[in-house]
């Protein structure tokens, strides 16, 4: 076994319109269960063959699955962590089969009475909604006082179930240890990059520079949703730092996120200040803000960019918080981003959702689907996300000023990594990487405390333990809107990244389907609490395994550590190819995914074979004939038609010319 080192969610409003309800119809052949021709018989011991490592069989029964007017018998079977539906009692088809993750349902909604089954059980038609999802993922004619409660239980907010320690126990047992697997590790694979191997590349550890590695937060004694290590401005010493996290709410002081490589510009994050109605002062914290300005040479000014609007801002002061005023802090600007609490993302996402369920060929509908998705207001908070991100982008890379940044909003925990990491996005081409959005997501995301337990609604056996409290009005798509803000900048820039979107839904997926460890927890504590290092699986693990399936074929690499992509708000689209997904990872009718899976597929198969090829032919060269060493990952091109001899192209330059056929 390896040994590593140290949910309901959003719910729909129940004010909305039931216009925008999808109504699904009894089929016109709707019978009694019992009337229903069934193939299914009791399961045989062989249903192990399709369960995952720690995933144990609850309860099963014979159940009818719905496809449109169709009734198909099967098996429905539910485990400590799927939902299960199977036309065969001992094999599971993907094509006609169903599997949905427990941790991801939404919500189930009753359709209609079914009537009784052979065990004489009254049965509902239920649709199965999962997370972010327009379509239901399954619709199931359930035993109402057993599967279907069954469920209802194991789908309850704040459910503590052990599947995510259990499967990785089962996985883990009798495996011996190897470097290989420690390299594909996403706990301990040098492929993801931590955020002192970020600040090596960026030159913020070099001996001349202005910033400095911070360990007063040892043991989280100062900020528990904040890394042990962080980087301050030389010019703070520890005290200073102690006594501006007593004023920053929840301990959360400003600390570097990012430096500008070729220049002195900076991104800072933190939460807000404790200034309260009465104008509280910290000279700490007033001279951490003044250092922050003083490391940017080139401007020392300090520009402040509040993600909240200004009125939500005001309303803090009144509990004791608030904002920078300039009376008390001279040296900095300060602007409010107006992007919009988590309450109004829910329901906005909500009434989007609704939107994309409804039936618009509906007489009683009179607005236009365009006009029903604006009103939803979600692509407005995508936009207002992307501005803002892009006017922090636009400060720290300016050829002129290079102004330096600090972004907050409230905690720090939503808004603020929203903004920090799409900004540097946007500006090092190194974050548009698989590597590196691994990295900034384990940095800005991870690493500093965004709630993924209580926003997401991912709970364990260990949740209780840590004092983590579900409450309905503390769900909210704050990484959903980060992760479609990058599907929205790799729509406008097809060449910049080297991840496809593949990439993005397969991470959203993992958020919710309960099965790994680094979105389970909130901070580096609760991991560190848990052992989660040791005792869960790594999202990233299986994405190094098979890192080409997450590739774009039609990336074109960046030399410059620098190179800014700018959003058009003009351009903002749906992204039905997620939302209206149903059953699958993604929507089988959306045209660019199904492309870019093709292409992904031919390309990396293509290379491959070059790859192959390319073996053959040093084989068959003699001693005296220089090497050639060209694997895969250092092939960027091959020129020449098929079938002709090509020249091939490595990152390192020409190495020779081979005979190869595609």
């Amino acid at each position: 076994m390896i040994r590593r080192p140290p949910r309901s969610t959003l719910s729909s409003s129940s004010a909305a319109s039931d216009v925008y309800k999808r109504q699904v119809p009894a089929p016109a052949s709707a019978m009694p269960e019992a009337a229903v021709n069934r193939t299914a018989v009791n399961p045989s011991a062989s249903i192990v063959s399709f369960m995952m490592p720690g995933e144990m069989e609850v309860i099963s029964d014979s159940c009818i699955k719905h496809f449109g007017q169709k009734l198909v018998p099967g098996w429905l079977r539910v485990t400590n962590n799927r939902l299960l539906w199977t036309r065969q009692q001992d094999a599971f088809d993907k094509e006609t089969d169903s599997a949905v993750a427990l941790p991801s349902v939404d919500r189930l909604v009753p359709l209609y009475r079914a009537g009784h089954g052979d065990d004489g059980e009254d049965r509902e038609v239920t649709a199965v909604y999962t997370k972010f999802n327009a379509r239901p993922s399954v619709i199931l004619s359930l035993p109402k006082h057993t599967a279907l409660q069954l469920i209802q239980d194991f789908t309850k907010l704040g459910y503590g179930n052990n599947f995510v320690f259990n499967s990785f126990e089962a996985a883990a047992e009798g495996q011996a240890e190897q470097a290989e697997q420690a390299e594909h590790d996403g706990w301990l694979s040098r492929l993801c990059n931590t955020q002192l191997d970020d600040f090596r590349r960026q030159g913020v550890t070099n001996l001349n520079s202005a910033w400095r590695e911070c360990h007063a937060n040892r043991g989280f004694v100062l900020c528990s949703s904040y890394p042990e290590a962080f980087f301050v401005p030389k010019a703070m010493e520890d005290q200073e730092i102690v006594e501006v996290a007593k004023f920053r709410s929840s301990g959360r002081l400003p600390v570097l996120c990012w430096k500008n490589k070729h220049g002195f510009a900076s991104i800072t994050r933190c939460s807000q200040p404790m200034i309260g109605a009465f104008s509280k002062e910290c000279a700490s914290d007033q001279k951490l803000l003044l250092e922050i300005g003083a490391t940017n040479v080139i401007d020392d000014t300090l520009h402040i960019f509040d993600c909240r609007p200004k009125v939500n801002a005001r309303a803090n002061m009144v509990a004791g918080k608030g904002y920078e005023r300039g009376e008390q802090y001279s040296h900095i600007t300060l602007e409010f981003l107006d992007i919009d609490n988590i309450h109004v993302m829910r329901d906005s996402l909500s009434k989007f959702l609704q939107v994309l369920e409804a039936d618009f060929s509906s007489r009683e509908i009179k607005k236009g689907y365009l006009q029903s998705v604006e009103d939803s207001m979600w692509p407005h908070h995508i936009k207002m996300v992307l501005s803002g991100a892009y006017q922090v982008c636009q400060k720290v890379t300016d050829p002129v000023e290079q102004s330096s940044v600090l972004v907050h909003c409230s905690d720090g925990w939503d808004r603020t990594p929203q903004l920090t990491a799409l900004a540097m996005l946007m500006a090092d081409p190194h974050y548009r990487t698989v590597e590196g959005q691994i990295g900034l997501i384990e940095q800005q995301w991870t690493g500093y405390g965004h709630r993924f337990s209580t926003r997401v609604g991912n709970a364990c056996s260990e949740s209780a333990a840590l004092g983590i409290k579900f409450k309905p009005d503390q769900i909210s798509p704050v990484f959903l809107q980060y992760i479609e803000c990058i599907w929205q900048l790799m729509m406008q820039n097809p060449t910049a990244f080297e991840f496809n979107a593949y990439f993005l839904v397969t991470v959203l997926e993992r958020l919710t389907n309960g099965r790994y460890g680094t979105f389970m927890f909130s901070t580096e504590k609760e991991r560190a609490d848990t052992q989660a290092a040791t005792r869960t699986a790594s999202v990233w693990t299986e994405v190094f395994q098979n890192i080409a399936e997450y590739k774009n074929p039609l990336y074109v690499q960046q030399e410059s550590s620098i190179h800014r992509i700018e959003p058009d708000l003009s351009r903002i689209r749906v992204w039905e190819g997620f939302y209206c997904r149903g059953a699958e990872l993604f929507d089988p009718r959306d045209g660019y995914m199904c492309v870019e899976r093709a292409l992904n597929r031919h390309f990396f198969s293509s290379l491959s074979t070059i790859e192959q090829q390319i073996s053959h032919s040093r084989q068959a060269l003699d001693g005296s004939a220089p090497l050639l060493n060209v694997t895969l990952a250092h092939l960027s091109r091959v020129d020449a038609a098929p079938g002709e001899t090509e020249q091939v192209v490595t990152q390192d330059g020409p190495h020779a010319q081979v005979q190869v056929s595609l």
